[in-house]
């Protein structure tokens, strides 16, 4: 009997890698590597980000930490054929102590200038009817929620040193919903951030039992509302999160800046797009402009 349900197990796990593939392969569209050049000019893939529109705007989300490592250099975003320089307004979130390690939301987001995504002809950018602002967890089965998690991990990076050129792997992750007392230990709200776990010596391919990689580069990439593996086959999946931190120690979780932060972001410093921006209803969002001495 115990065979058999080892059997079983086996084929949910291998549909569910199955699924997830076929949904990463629309979202590698809209979510993408982040690369800067090396000293020595070749390509130094780093993090990720996802593309969105609102109105006639183009944005470029991702991690603070990520625009912090770019800060003095040419940005590059991966296109599906080529890299595009990133040309517009950078903004990302600051802590009152100006210390990254203390920033909770580690937020980033580019106003790119209308050229850039004339470049990224193959990419697609995510709408507002793509977010999902008000989502919260369920936890316990069979209504439990599961999530998708897309980046571009330092690990899945190749330079091809005779073309300068660089190819990045994506990293997929099916996952569910931490519980809650990892948010008390990491002295998190469920309002503003959503916990996943990631055992990566525990995962499941379409192939069976596998090591995942670091996900180490992944940060700024985005977490969507898996409903689509459960769902009938018009659901829709949406965005909740962009993915900012990975801890691997008594927590194996990876941690996303929830949605509202972002877009209240973007609205603050984009007040004429507030009418084409989705509002969130549960969370209210406070944003000020840091006052540089």
């Amino acid at each position: 009997m115990s065979d058999e349900r080892d059997h079983v197990r086996e084929q949910v796990a291998a549909l569910i890698s199955e699924r997830a593939q076929e949904a990463a392969l629309t979202l590698s569209k809209s979510v993408r590597p982040l690369i800067v050049p090396t000293d020595s000019g070749e390509p130094d893939q780093f993090a990720s980000c996802v593309l969105f529109s609102a109105g006639a705007q183009d944005f470029l989300l991702t991690a603070a930490h990520a625009l912090d490592y770019a800060a003095s250099k040419v940005l590059y975003v991966g296109g599906t054929a080529d890299m595009v320089e990133v040309i517009g307004e950078r903004f990302q979130t600051v802590p009152e102590s100006g210390r990254r390690a203390d920033d909770r939301c580690d937020l980033a987001f580019v106003a790119l200038d209308s050229g850039v995504k004339t470049q990224l002809q193959d990419c697609i950018f995510l709408g507002p009817s793509d977010l999902n602002l008000d989502e919260r967890p369920l936890s316990v089965a069979p209504r439990r929620s599961f999530y998708l998690v897309v980046g571009y991990p330092v690990s899945r990076s190749r330079v091809h040193r005779n073309k300068g050129t660089l190819s990045s792997g994506q990293f997929t992750l099916t996952t569910v919903p931490s519980s809650s007392d990892v948010y008390k230990r990491l002295d998190l709200s469920e309002d503003t951030h959503l916990a996943v776990e990631f055992h990566r010596q525990q995962s499941r391919n379409t192939l069976g039992h596998t090591t995942a990689p670091k996900p180490i580069g992944a940060s700024g990439g985005g977490i969507w509302r898996f409903d689509s593996l459960v769902g009938p086959a018009d659901t829709r999946d949406t965005l909740v999160a962009i993915s900012i931190e990975w801890h691997r120690k008594r927590d194996k979780v990876i941690i996303g800046s929830r949605m509202p932060l972002v877009i209240e972001a973007i609205r603050h410093k984009y007040p004429n797009l507030s009418e084409a921006l989705p509002t969130p209803r549960r969370l209210q969002v406070n944003i000020k402009d840091r006052q540089d001495p």
